[in-house]
């Protein structure tokens, strides 16, 4: 073994004895306990090689100025002796300088990323908003509805719906219909009922049509006068005394004659199938702190005086004389309206009324010439017609499929629509 310079060698429990040639030991053992003398933290990988260290090889570097320079011989070098025990510690030194050079540079490399992830956790919870909960979206509100809804039921079941003149299928039905006036009608082999119909938007109108009874063939007259107990005599015909109320009376236009002893009154109606109409008759002396007031108007008027009713248009009234503002009202035919008169003692005030014109439409299928009162109006279809108030005749004439007449009732505010289908 010869010729081979004496190296490092490991042994248990981490000591390091340097052995000179021949096994014999030329310098003194120097030990170091591995656990005692190398920081985990610090425990690299080249402690754990035989290789010197970086460390041990600066010190190295050194040791040649204080190693005495090797003996020759035979032009051979020999090896120098161990390593003295000052030799030792010296390289011990930079050693441990090196571990602490490496544990300081290790704890401020941490501290600097403890430092730069704190700074990264204010910085985000800086930016961070108060709250990250995104409220929800605000509820859209439903769209509000245009239309009605139309429950059509009947007995017996299976009859023929016409909205405005289209056909809509049979009952019982339930169906969407835009909102506003509309006309209805039902049909069950011969019989066939119309009404007006005012739909509102998202409301449901519900109807019933019994088809098993008879439409009504007869009006209602009810006459009454003051003072009562008067004679009524219709068409030539005594009928009773007031106050009388006939609940069949045909339509048309009745003579009426109300009498008493003192006074007679003669007054013309006309009686509608289905409807009732009101006779209020004065017959009392007229002494000369009265007087009376006469109504004159195209449709039937019930009077007011301070919200009381005293009569209608139909006959004259009888007031206190002087001034009086009287309040005039048709419920069907939605008017309203008031007039101020004056009525003198022992006479008669009159009072005209003018009254507003309302709409009218008219259709047919496949068309029709239309007549108006007896008067050509043009050819269907005819839309919103300004029509008076009140009761009109309507004809529907085709040169194939025939004539057709309805009588209409116009109201002041709701328009009045009304069709034929020709080919039934």
């Amino acid at each position: 073994m010869s010729g081979h310079p004496p190296g490092p060698r490991r042994v248990a429990d981490g000591h390091l004895e340097l052995v000179g040639q021949a096994g014999r030991k030329d310098g003194e053992i120097v030990v170091t306990r591995a656990d005692d003398a190398i920081d985990p933290f610090l425990a690299f990988e080249s402690e754990h090689d035989p290789r010197p260290s970086a460390a041990t090889t600066a010190v190295a570097a050194v040791e040649p100025a204080i190693a005495p320079k090797p003996a020759t011989s035979s032009g051979l070098s020999r090896p120098a002796p161990a390593t003295s025990t000052v030799q030792v510690a010296a390289s011990r030194t930079p050693r441990k300088a090196s571990r602490v050079a490496l544990f300081v540079l290790g704890a401020l490399v941490i501290a600097g990323a403890a430092a730069a992830l704190t700074y990264a956790w204010l910085e985000s919870a800086r930016r961070v908003p108060a709250s990250t909960t995104t409220p929800p979206p605000a509820a859209t509100p439903p769209p509000a509805p245009v239309d009605g809804t139309v429950q059509v039921t009947s007995l017996p079941e299976g009859a023929r719906v016409f909205i405005d003149g289209a056909a809509r299928g049979v009952t019982p039905l339930k169906l969407p219909v835009s909102a506003g006036s509309h006309v209805l009608e039902i049909e069950h082999q011969a019989t066939r009922r119309s009404m007006p119909v005012t739909l509102d938007a998202g409301a449901t109108s519900s109807h019933y049509f019994d088809l098993t009874a008879a439409a009504p063939a007869t009006g209602r007259l009810e006459v009454t006068s003051d003072p009562p107990g008067a004679t009524v005599t219709i068409d030539g015909t005594l009928r009773g005394v007031t106050p009388l109320a006939l609940a069949a009376m045909p339509p048309g236009s009745h003579r009426v004659v109300v009498a008493n002893r003192e006074m007679t009154s003669t007054r013309a109606v006309t009686i509608t199938a289905g409807a009732t109409q009101t006779l209020v008759v004065p017959l009392a002396r007229v002494i000369a702190t009265n007087g009376f007031v006469s109504v004159q108007s195209p449709v039937d008027l019930e009077i007011f005086l301070d919200g009381t009713k005293i009569g209608s248009s139909a006959a004259s009234v009888r007031l206190p004389a002087g001034r009086h503002t009287l309040d005039l009202l048709n419920a069907s035919l939605e008017f309203r309206t008031s007039v101020a008169v004056d009525v003198p003692a022992g006479g008669t005030a009159s009072a005209v009324v003018t009254v507003p014109k309302g709409k009218l439409s008219i259709n047919a299928l496949p068309w029709a010439e239309i007549s108006l009162d007896g008067k050509p109006i043009g050819q269907t279809p005819l839309a919103n017609l300004d029509v008076p108030i009140g009761a009109h005749e309507v004809i529907w004439r085709h040169p194939q499929l025939g004539e057709r007449r309805e009588t209409i009732v116009v109201s002041a505010q709701t328009p009045a629509r009304v069709g034929k289908d020709l080919n039934r």
